[in-house]
């Protein structure tokens, strides 16, 4: 269904497809490109771009109900986490989605260390044999609506529910200690409307690039498929990115057809199965770092919200858009 358009280099594909988008092209366009000089993610973070990394944004034009819009980036997410999976065959169990919108590895290696680390080890070691696993929106810097962002009333300063918690404080839920998973990015995506359409922006570090590691935005550390896909270090740069492609191509087709007749209900198990943080202590923090939700991360929901239990087991459900997920520890 898609028809790729590949690029030598551009500033950034997101900016050619919503140029797309303005002129009316029709849904199915996929702009890649080898670099990128200007690449961005969720929230405008800086995404480095160099060759090694699958850099594609996707033109869609979904005739959904609008409340359903903003769980199509988790969507994207399960599908690129079903391509890279079975790319990596017997280490796809340490591939995972990690709310809103990013797909993680987990495990030996992850985060810059050498081993994994866990506040609760069953967080880790349990997904190891994963398998198949009305507001206007806020703006980002490009000046396109972003459709994670929730209504401001939705992710209201709640820091009054959360008794002894400062912005910027420690998660009270575990000690200073505590020891954390160990996550590195694969892949990160952004959604912004556009010209009565969605720019649907996807980056991949497939390979470590010449020049060292990628920059992927915050406090986040990059990881390569390569890392769990051996046979993708043996190949070219090119060669793997487009290996890595024709996967996700095909996911992303058929997760997008199947979320479009039936929404993210279908999807719903198998994402809580495959999320990185279900059992984490965390702090969901608005970008001015005030405080939505504080506790263990129970699941998400039907509405693609994070479900959040507070210390006396009252359950807080968190849009995405704005809110930014830091782990208890970091």
């Amino acid at each position: 269904m898609f028809r790729v358009r590949c690029l030598d280099e551009v500033d950034s594909t997101n900016n050619v497809v919503k140029d797309a988008l303005r002129a009316g092209e029709p849904e199915g366009l996929v702009v890649r490109a080898w670099r990128q000089s200007g690449g961005y993610g969720r929230q405008g973070r800086a995404w480095t771009s160099p060759l090694g990394g699958l850099y594609c944004s996707w033109l869609l034009r979904p005739d959904v109900p609008p409340e359903q819009l903003p769980t199509l980036s988790l969507v994207v997410g399960l599908a690129f986490r079903r391509a890279l999976a079975s790319l990596a065959g017997a280490n796809g169990g340490r591939v995972l989605v990690k709310w809103p919108n990013d797909v993680v590895l987990v495990g030996e290696g992850a985060g810059g260390s050498g081993a994994s680390r866990s506040a609760a080890p069953s967080l880790v070691l349990a997904r190891a044999g994963v398998e198949g696993c009305d507001s206007l929106p806020l703006r980002n810097r490009s000046g396109a609506a972003d459709l994670l962002a929730p209504s401001r009333a939705a992710n209201q300063d709640r820091s009054s529910l959360f008794p002894g918690s400062r912005s910027g404080g420690v998660c009270p839920l575990v000690s200073a200690s505590a020891e954390i998973p160990a996550f590195s990015k694969l892949v990160g995506i952004s959604l912004e409307a556009v010209g009565g359409g969605v720019c649907v922006g996807t980056g991949v570090n497939v390979v470590r690039p010449a020049g060292g590691a990628v920059s992927v935005g915050g406090k986040n550390v990059a990881g390569y498929v390569s890392d769990v896909a051996p046979s993708l270090a043996a190949e070219d740069a090119k060669r793997a990115v487009e290996a890595v492609f024709g996967a996700v191509a095909d996911a992303v087709g058929l997760c997008y057809q199947q979320w479009l007749s039936g929404g993210f209900a279908g999807f719903l198990d198998e994402w809580n199965r495959c999320h990185a943080l279900v059992g984490a202590a965390v702090r969901v923090e608005d970008r001015a770092g005030g405080l939505l939700a504080e506790g263990e991360v129970r699941r998400v929901d039907e509405r693609g919200r994070l479900v959040v239990a507070d210390r006396a087991g009252a359950e807080h459900a968190v849009s995405s858009g704005e809110a930014h997920v830091r782990q208890c520890g970091l």
